[in-house]
This record gives structure tokens, sequence and C-alpha cells, in this order.
């Protein structure tokens, strides 16, 4: 990602949307410095809910750029499922 810092082709598109590769590594890094500022001491762990839209890689790039271990969580799971996985995933932020 770093090296496409200056690139201006299209990297992302949601509908109408689009983001180049300079716009993505921008606000990944963005991103990622939001995520150092609040890292907490042990596994840098970002546990994220969200649907696979623009968000997404933009987490995972920024958990890319700062060193963090992206966990998605999967929304759709309910009772006793979700809650032992939620007890074993532990989340810094």
């Amino acid at each position: 990602m770093l090296r496409r810092t200056d690139d201006d082709h299209v990297a992302l598109y949601e509908g109408e949307s689009t983001w180049t590769y300079r716009d993505f590594a921008a606000l990944c890094a963005a991103r990622a410095v939001y995520l150092l500022e609040r890292r907490k001491s042990g596994p840098f762990h970002i546990g994220v809910l969200l649907d696979n839209r623009i968000d997404f890689p933009l987490w995972i790039g920024a958990c890319a750029l700062a060193g963090a271990t992206l966990v998605g969580l999967n929304g759709t799971r309910r009772g006793q499922t979700s809650s032992g996985i939620s007890t074993t995933v532990i989340a810094s932020l």
C-alpha cells in the first residue's frame, strides 16, 4: 500500500463512488494513527463489526499499517455461539 501513495488510479469502487490508491492509503494511515493513539498494553487486536463496504478494507489497511490484528466479528451469530466467540476473542479496541 505504501508504494501506491502517489497513485491516482482507482483502487476501490462502491456504488457510484471511487477512491484512488492515494485516497485509500491516506484514509488507512489516518485510521492507523487513531488506532496507535488508543493502543493499550497487551496484544494489539482490533475487533470490527462491519458490513463488507468501504469501511472494511480501510480498517484492514489501518491495522496493517499500525501492526494490529483485525478481528472480524460476525453479526449474524446469536445466542450461545456468539457468547462463546466473544469470550474467546479479546480485542484491545
